[in-house]
């Protein structure tokens, strides 16, 4: 029980009374210290490839977006399944036979991916869109039109523009920059 005579002791003698979150601050410090080594600019220029791949991917391989257009977020991808699918049965499957673990929805009939981070690599990207293909596929088998090939290639091309990433971000013309339609990125 919550003790607020105790809680005045601890102030009062200057105890520290509880154990601050070590392991939490140390994550912090790791995620900061990434953050730093590769710099916000260009953190934010692969996020936002990476974002643009795995949308591209999974509209090729023919699971359109939730939301179309500019209204998305650069760190979260969601996307319409086949009709007559269960989204916790996909995700289970992705789960437990591909490693790969996705979101779904409450109520709507969508499953999300979270595209930011570490996660947000090249590697990652391609091997999610890979578990989602086949999951959905072998699923729903021969009425599933997915198409693998397709999404994988798409992700592939746009993955060029990471590795083709200018050596200072900032001198990027604001037409070149992704998922801003054109206009300058915030």
């Amino acid at each position: 029980a919550y003790n607020i005579q105790k809680m005045e002791s601890f102030w009062a003698s200057g105890d520290y009374h509880y154990t601050a979150p070590v392991n939490g601050l140390m994550a912090l410090h790791a995620a900061l210290k990434l953050i730093c080594e590769e710099g916000l600019e260009h953190r934010f220029w692969r996020h936002r490839i990476c974002s643009r791949a795995l949308r591209e991917g999974l509209s090729e391989m023919g699971l359109p977006p939730f939301i179309d257009g500019d209204h998305n977020l650069p760190t979260i991808a969601a996307f319409k399944y086949p009709a007559g699918m269960f989204q916790a049965t996909i995700r289970s499957r992705m789960k437990r036979e591909q490693r790969v673990t996705i979101a779904g929805a409450f109520g709507a009939p969508i499953m999300r991916v979270g595209c930011m981070g570490t996660q947000a690599s090249e590697v990652n990207i391609l091997r999610t869109l890979q578990a989602i293909g086949e999951v959905i596929k072998s699923e729903n088998g021969s009425s599933a039109k997915i198409d693998i090939p397709n999404g994988l290639a798409a992700a592939r091309e746009i993955f060029k523009g990471l590795q083709d990433l200018p050596e200072n971000v900032s001198q990027i013309s604001s037409a070149t920059k992704i998922g801003t339609g054109g206009k300058s990125a915030p």
